[in-house]
């Protein structure tokens, strides 16, 4: 007796659960797939826009005027002219500085011949900013029609100093000058010499060197 009481009981549960469970599909399962039926692709964005891969006439007409809207909205830059800072370097200021030649002499002799008492030192490299150097000098041609020389010698290296050779025919005093005359480096002797062209008297009155310096 039990035991068919116990497999009525068991036959009851599986009735009741085929039963629950046709009713679990009736109610959730079958209704939402019922909705899901009734939303068509072309109500929906979402399946819309995954239904096209391509972008119709439409879309490209529209794309279009959006892409001219935003140029004719976007103002093209024009170029203008900028100020360019310029950085001017200081203005160098140019001075102008005399070494004086000590004595003065004369000859006759129509060979370069040193002038006793003319010997004095220098240098360029005192002169920071070296520009030039110049020679001047004061000479003239006694009794005659010749042309009286004078130079400047470096006797530390026993040479003339390129470019100092003046002249002059003239037998008043004359102010006579060089273009740039080259000097050696270091500090060295210097003297003054003259000739004469044709064994008339040339004479040394005086003489300076010119030192351009620009700093």
């Amino acid at each position: 007796m039990k035991k068919l009481l116990n497999i009525f009981l068991a036959l009851n549960l599986l009735v009741l659960d085929i039963s629950f469970g046709f009713l679990f599909y009736t109610l959730f399962i079958k209704t939402r797939v019922g909705i899901g039926s009734e939303i068509s692709p072309k109500e929906n964005p979402i399946f819309e826009a995954s239904s096209e891969s391509t972008c119709g006439e439409d879309c490209k007409t529209y794309i279009d005027e959006r892409i001219a809207q935003g140029l004719q909205a976007a103002p093209i830059p024009t170029p203008t002219a900028g100020t360019i800072a310029q950085t001017q370097s200081p203005k160098k200021i140019r001075k102008v500085n005399y070494v004086p030649i000590p004595g003065s002499g004369s000859t006759k002799e129509t060979v370069w011949t040193s002038i006793p008492s003319t010997d004095f030192y220098m240098t360029k490299g005192d002169y920071q900013g070296l520009v030039g150097v110049y020679f001047e000098g004061n000479i003239k041609l006694v009794n005659g029609n010749g042309v009286a020389y004078v130079r400047l010698y470096d006797a530390t290296h026993s040479v003339a100093v390129p470019g100092s050779e003046l002249s002059t025919s003239s037998q008043q005093s004359s102010f006579v000058t060089t273009g740039p005359v080259t000097l050696w480096e270091g500090y060295n002797n210097y003297k003054i010499q003259a000739r004469s062209l044709t064994a008339d008297t040339t004479v040394f009155e005086s003489g300076r060197l010119k030192i351009i310096t620009e700093e």
